[in-house]
């Protein structure tokens, strides 16, 4: 990468990163932001898992990524736009914005609705400022859903944080992809067989999702009788 390059990035990624974080650590020092209350209890590893491949069987359900404001050629043909992925790309989409993303969303939106208004509006409205922020807003919607309803049910924001920055993993290792001048053809046969995948991937996450919801129930219920004694 050549230094012109490399100065674009810094300011078009590696900037916006540091005022990013500041702007976290700033609204906590100044009670805007109560990063103290935001919870973070214990979680299991397979409960982490889990919670990742879900994320992942509807982050890649072809039949959801068609509800984009943005056609597929003209995605791909911004990302080629876009500055290379590199250090700055990476630590922007894949630690920086999850946790951004995560403490905003989950950890003070979703939160703060939750304590005044009924379970449905906090999920709702969490969820739609979140998928209209993206350009896939129905997978975002449905994603920060699932990531609310975890974060509601595990007390735990940092599992939300780790499936969300899988989540962009994928998305920037697919950026690269392209940015290569790899041509992403060789994917249209699934558009073939795109419901008959679309059912399949969501079959899976379906019953993930219950065996999930089943294992932190008992959890809970371990919780209440250890509590109890």
């Amino acid at each position: 990468m050549s230094r012109n390059e490399t100065l674009n990035s810094l300011l078009v990624y590696g900037l916006p990163t540091i005022i990013l974080l500041g702007s976290i650590i700033w609204l906590g020092k100044k009670n805007i932001i109560d990063l103290v209350s935001i919870e973070n209890k214990k979680v299991k590893i397979k409960d982490v898992l889990i919670s990742i491949c879900i994320t992942l069987l509807i982050f890649l359900n072809p039949f959801l990524s068609q509800f984009s404001i943005m056609s597929e050629e003209a995605r791909n043909s911004f990302i080629g736009t876009l500055v290379p992925g590199d250090f700055y790309v990476f630590l922007t989409m894949v630690i920086v914005a999850p946790v951004f993303e995560e403490l905003l969303f989950r950890g003070v939106i979703f939160r703060g609705l939750k304590e005044n208004y009924p379970s449905f509006w906090a999920f709702t409205i969490s969820a739609l400022f979140f998928g209209l922020l993206h350009t896939n807003i129905i997978t975002s919607i449905i994603l920060a859903l699932f990531w609310s309803w975890l974060y509601y049910n595990t007390k735990n924001i940092s599992v939300c944080i780790i499936s969300h920055a899988t989540c962009n993993l994928i998305g920037f290792v697919l950026r690269v992809y392209i940015q290569k001048g790899n041509d992403i053809n060789i994917f249209y046969p699934i558009e073939e067989h795109l419901y008959l995948i679309s059912i399949g991937l969501t079959f899976m996450a379906g019953l993930l999702f219950f065996i999930m919801f089943k294992r932190l129930k008992y959890h809970q219920m371990e919780e209440k009788i250890i509590d109890a004694i």
